[in-house]
């Protein structure tokens, strides 16, 4: 990600958002039962998260990815806090 160029970096974002989207809601669903869908549990899939996260950000960034960002980092929150 760290070379990536922005179109790449978008439809990451974009499907990660996606991804934790879907999980929030299935997660309102059906509560910590979630976590069991998932080999590596809660916390691994957060490190995932953050670390996604992080790799999307150590470059200038444009206007876009800015905004997917701030939209990524609030559902990592929302979703594991």
């Amino acid at each position: 990600m760290k070379q990536a160029g922005e179109d790449t970096i978008v439809i990451t974002l974009a499907d990660k958002i996606h991804n934790l989207r879907t999980l929030f809601l299935d997660w309102q669903q059906n509560g910590e039962e979630v976590w069991k869908k998932f080999n590596r549990g809660r916390e691994k899939q957060k490190w995932y998260h953050e670390s996604v996260y992080e790799a999307t950000g150590n470059r200038e960034k444009s206007e876009k990815v800015e905004n997917l960002r701030i939209q990524y980092k609030q559902l990592i929150i929302d979703v594991f806090k």
